[in-house]
């Protein structure tokens, strides 16, 4: 599990604090007869939320990511966007996702300012084997740019279902 401090790059210190796990509950309201259920949920962040493959050229030393398991490139960029993700995170329950092609889930914000360029956070929801608790991982989170494919084709999911079946242990039904 990760714990991040800060990355320096060149003479600038950029914190990532705000990437440390979290719980949060989400509720889902009454519906239909069925009570309002409440679920525990653990977040987590990778660190493909600030970070980006390494382009084939390579890059400057001072500016690998280097964990356990992968060498990255620092982005200032995916940085920058990655102080709203606790917040977009928080506010998810009543959204609408999108599955993916690699068995997890897509969410797409808007960024506000001059480009009006969307931002896409990838993540998954998996059931602890014990108990209620859940366990959502940011797997990934970047600005799209206009030649990547929009990763948000085909019939949206609510976030409330996804918690809701992975709490339950239920299948979630994939694009058809």
């Amino acid at each position: 599990m990760p714990v991040y401090g800060s990355f320096v790059l060149g003479d600038r210190v950029y914190d990532l604090r705000h990437l440390h796990d979290f719980m949060m509950t989400v509720t889902i309201p009454e519906k239909a007869g069925k009570p309002e259920q409440c679920y525990e949920v653990k977040v987590m962040f990778e660190c493909h939320c600030f970070t980006r493959a390494l382009p084939p050229e390579g890059c400057a030393d001072e500016e690998l990511y280097v964990n356990q398991r992968e060498t990255r490139q620092f982005d200032p960029d995916r940085h920058a966007l990655s102080v709203r993700l606790p917040d977009m995170i928080r506010n998810l329950g009543g959204r609408k996702c999108h599955h993916t092609n690699h068995g997890n889930f897509v969410v797409v914000d808007i960024v506000d300012g001059d480009t009006h360029r969307k931002y896409a956070v990838f993540f998954d929801v998996k059931k602890v084997p014990r108990g209620r608790l859940l366990l959502m991982r940011i797997l990934s989170a970047f600005p799209l740019l206009p030649e990547t494919p929009d990763p948000t084709k085909g019939k949206p999911i609510g976030f409330n279902v996804i918690i809701f079946n992975s709490a339950e242990g239920r299948p979630i039904k994939g694009p058809r």
